[in-house]
Order: structure tokens, then sequence, then C-alpha cells
């Protein structure tokens, strides 16, 4: 992924609200980033993300959680 779209991901949760452009959630598309304060998560549109709750859970489709998530666009 890192050099088939040149992009380098942070290690920490906190750096990735800063990798892309905000948008807003309308704006949000399918592949955008869900941040939130110690999670990310991957949009998947309609309200869905994927992501992996905490360790030692699997990775997961559910609707989104946070209250006011900050959506970020890489690509």
């Amino acid at each position: 992924l890192r050099e088939a779209i040149d992009l380098n991901l942070p290690r920490s949760s906190g750096s990735y609200r800063t990798i892309g452009k905000r948008v807003s959630r309308a704006q949000a598309q399918p592949g955008d980033i869900v941040w939130s304060p110690g999670h990310v998560a991957i949009y998947l549109g309609n309200g869905k993300i994927i992501d992996a709750p905490r360790p030692g859970k699997t990775v997961q489709v559910r609707q989104m959680f946070q209250s006011s998530p900050v959506f970020v666009s890489v690509l």
C-alpha cells in the first residue's frame, strides 16, 4: 500500500487526524479515516465503519458509535 499510493501511515492513532484533508460527515467517502481520541476506523459509507474495537477483539463491521468523529480523506 505504501508504495502503491505513496502514502506513509502513522503508527499512533493521534497522528491520523492530521495526515490528510479533514472532511465533513456529509463529504465522507468509503475508505476515509474516522478518527476519535485513541481510536481509528475506516469509513464504509451509510454510517458504517470497519475497525478493531480493542486489543484481543476481532476486526468487525459495525455502526459508527462516535458522537463527534473527525473524518479524514487521505487520497
